[in-house]
Formats: structure tokens, C-alpha cells, sequence
């Protein structure tokens, strides 16, 4: 018995898909490959990504690391300066002290002790700075210490040769001036100074080397932060649009099998109904027709049960091959289901459609495989046309369905259309 009469239920549904899936029976089959671009193994790529990482990181220390020790150096230099700016107060103290006195020592004149009375004032301020400056350098401290001492030597020297002078006059004034201790005092303190303020700024100087050293080094860190993040931004980039090119093409891919049959490329029962939805919008607004062909395939489950599902297979793809070579660019051909095909053509007439259905059976008059008998596979065809048949999708499909199984049940190889009453009604090609 044939296999049981589609309930008219079957042809309802709403579909979403876009008719931008399909572009006509005669293009290409669709490829329902999923190979993808050689890439390399995902394991490799994040292998790479996690070693850049781990760079860029290392880089980034050592940039930090480098940063912090300029900032040390910057520290350090300005503490140098005001090393050498209180060490020369102190230089300068001993100086005017010295100054005043003989100013004093040639006029006379108690004003010219200004400079002297100033220096004795700040002088100890002055050294207690340079202390605070050196607190973490016991050599110098200790050379601070014995300033101290030729300090207040030479300071008393002078305060003695001052007092003679002021109850002696040069006279009394004069051996002490001769005999030269104050000198020795101030020449020894001067030299210590000279020597601190000399090692202060070869200090400076290192310090200065070292630290032009290190931008040049933080720089080439910067400059190897900066071009490892323009590749691994430029690798995301990449693999970013590789994702979108991939998930566009996979969303593609899922579009046409959604719409097409997986066996032989052709639009499937979906995109067909969404194609005659379309087609009688434009009918029906144009006043134009359209007609549907339904094709049952007879005699393919014997090929099956004979041949295999193979053989069963390869003639369904030959029939494709044969309908689309049969049908004009602009008409549509699906698989409907199983061995059933469907036929969409627009503003034929009938006699048209009628050499059209005769075209399509005597296309199975030759072997469809060498491994097949002639005449094995044949077509029963129902043709039904809007609107004379229907016009609605719905009664179009029904009212093709009910003809194909008419024509199934006059013989092989026949085809009816819509309406047909009696067996005078139902044609078999010539």
C-alpha cells in the first residue's frame, strides 16, 4: 500500500527564513563541509599568548623597577645639592669671619667686625645642616667633627687677636697675627671642605652617569612594553576578526542547512514554502500566476530495497542534476521530503505547464546509473495553479498534493492537474 496521504496540516507553519538563503535551483549545491582554515593548535596559540604575557610582565618590572630607581637617583641628587650648598655656607662663614677681622685689624673701624659677628652667629646652624645632610656617612661625620674643632680654634684665635688689638692697638695685635696658627686652622678646614664638596660632586657626577644610563635602559623597556602590546593587540585583532569572519561564516552555514537538504544541495520543504509565500505576494499584486508541481518518485523504494541506500542516494542527487538542467533559471525546484520533489513556476500557461511536466517525466526514460535498469525510477506529477486552484498557499499545496496522488493512481509516469476529473483528465507523456 502507498504510504499513507499528507494530512493538509502538513503544509502550515510559519518561517522566518530569509530568501537571501537561496538564489535559485540552478546555483551551486551548497557545501555542507565543516572543515575550517588550517590554524594552528588552539594549545600553541595560548601557549604563545601566556609566554607574551608572561614577557610583557617581566618587562613591566623591570620598567617599574627602574622608574622607582631614577626616582631614587633624582632623590639622591638633590640631597647632593644641598650637601654642597651647606657645605659651602660653612666655607663662606670661615671666609667673612676671616675677612672682617683683618678688615677690622687694618681701619680700625668696629664695622668692619659685620661680616665676622655674622659668620660667628650662623656658623654653627650652618654646621649642624651639613650634619644632617652626612648622618649616614660616619667618615664625613667625623671629618665634620674636626671642622668643628679647627672651627672653634680658629674662632678663638681671632677673638684673642681682636681683644689685644682693642687694648694694644696694632702693635700688641701683631705677633699673634704672625705667628700664623689661625692660618693653619683656617687652611686645614678649608681643605677638608674643598675635599668634601670635590667628593660631593664626583658623586654627582656617577650619579648623573648612572642615571642617563638607566633612562636609556627604562626607555628601551618602554619601547619593548610598547611593541609587544602592539602585537599582542595586533594577534587579538587577528583572532577577532578571524572569530567574526569564522562565526559569519558558520552562520551562513547553518542558514543554508536550515534551508536546504544535506543530500542534494536543493532548497528544502522550509525555504520552498517561504518561496511560494513570497511568489504569490507578487502574483497577487501583479495579477500574474504561479503553479505548483508536486513529483513523487516511483519505483525508489524498490531501487532502496534492491540497490541499497546508497544507490538510493546517488539517483536522488541524478534526479536533481536532471530537474535543474530540465527547468528554467528563474523556476524554483525542492525537496520536499523523502522521494518527493516540488516544482515552483511563475506566469505559465498551461499548455506550458503541460510540456513542462512531460519534460520532467521523459527525463527518467535514461538510466540514471549505469548500475540501474532504464525506466527504474519514473514521476507522478500533480499541478495545481493560482489562483485557478487555489489562492491561499495552503489550498495551493493541498489541491497539488490531491492531483499527484491521482495521477499515482492511474499508473506510473503520469501527471494531472488540479480538478481533473476521470482517467481522460490524466495524461502520460507519449
Amino acid at each position: 500500500m502507498r504510504k499513507r496521504r499528507r494530512s493538509a496540516q502538513g503544509f502550515r507553519g510559519t518561517f522566518n527564513t530569509t530568501s537571501s538563503a537561496f538564489r535559485g535551483p540552478l546555483a551551486a549545491p551548497p557545501s555542507f563541509s565543516r572543515q575550517s582554515t588550517p590554524r594552528a593548535p588552539i594549545s600553541l596559540s595560548v601557549a604563545l599568548v601566556v609566554v607574551a604575557f608572561f614577557i610583557l610582565a617581566g618587562e613591566a618590572v623591570l620598567f617599574i623597577d627602574e622608574a622607582h630607581r631614577i626616582l631614587h637617583a633624582e632623590t639622591q641628587q638633590e640631597r647632593n645639592g644641598m650637601q654642597l650648598f651647606h657645605l659651602r655656607l660653612v666655607l663662606e662663614d670661615l671666609r667673612d669671619a676671616e675677612l672682617g677681622q683683618r678688615g677690622f685689624l687694618l681701619t680700625g673701624q668696629e664695622s668692619y667686625l659685620e661680616p665676622y659677628v655674622a659668620a660667628v652667629r650662623d656658623i654653627d646652624r650652618n654646621l649642624r645642616n651639613v650634619r644632617q645632610m652626612f648622618f649616614d656617612e660616619p667618615a664625613t661625620l667625623a671629618l665634620l667633627a674636626r671642622i668643628e674643632e679647627l672651627k672653634q680654634k680658629k674662632f678663638d684665635e681671632m677673638a684673642k687677636t681682636i681683644s689685644e688689638y682693642r687694648h694694644g692697638g696694632l702693635q700688641s695685635a701683631g705677633a699673634r697675627i704672625r705667628s700664623g696658627v689661625d692660618k693653619q686652622y683656617m687652611d686645614e678646614a678649608r681643605a677638608i671642605l674643598n675635599q668634601q664638596m670635590d667628593a660631593v660632586r664626583a658623586r654627582r657626577t656617577e650619579l648623573n652617569k648612572d642615571t642617563a644610563n638607566r633612562v636609556r635602559y627604562a626607555g628601551h623597556l618602554l619601547l619593548g612594553i610598547a611593541l609587544l602590546l602592539v602585537v599582542i593587540v595586533g594577534y587579538a585583532i587577528k583572532e577577532l576578526i578571524y572569530s567574526s569572519k569564522r562565526n559569519a561564516e558558520l552562520a551562513k552555514q547553518m542558514e543554508v542547512e536550515a534551508t536546504h537538504d544535506e543530500l542534494t544541495g536543493l532548497p528544502n520543504r522550509r525555504l520552498l514554502i517561504e518561496w511560494l509565500r513570497k511568489a504569490l505576494a507578487r502574483a497577487t499584486r501583479s495579477g500574474g500566476s504561479v503553479a505548483v508541481l508536486f513529483i513523487d518518485l516511483d519505483g525508489f523504494k524498490n531501487v532502496n530495497d534492491k540497490f541499497g541506500h546508497e544507490a538510493g542516494d546517488a539517483a536522488l542527487r541524478a534526479v536533481t542534476r536532471r530537474f535543474t538542467r530540465t527547468l528554467r533559471a528563474q523556476d524554483t525546484v525542492a525537496r520536499f521530503g523523502g522521494d518527493e520533489f516540488a516544482v515552483v513556476v511563475n506566469d505559465q500557461s498551461r499548455a506550458d505547464l503541460e510540456r513542462l511536466a512531460q519534460r520532467l517525466t521523459k527525463t527518467f526514460k535514461a538510466p540514471l546509473r549505469n548500475d540501474l535498469p532504464a525506466n527504474a525510477l519514473g514521476a507522478s506529477i500533480g499541478i495545481a495553479m493560482y489562483p485557478q486552484h487555489g489562492k491561499t498557499l495552503n489550498a495551493l499545496l493541498r489541491a497539488a498534493d490531491r492531483a499527484m496522488y491521482q495521477a499515482k493512481r492511474t499508473g506510473k509516469s503520469h501527471y494531472c492537474f488540479a480538478g481533473s476529473v476521470g482517467r481522460s483528465r490524466i495524461k502520460r507523456p507519449a
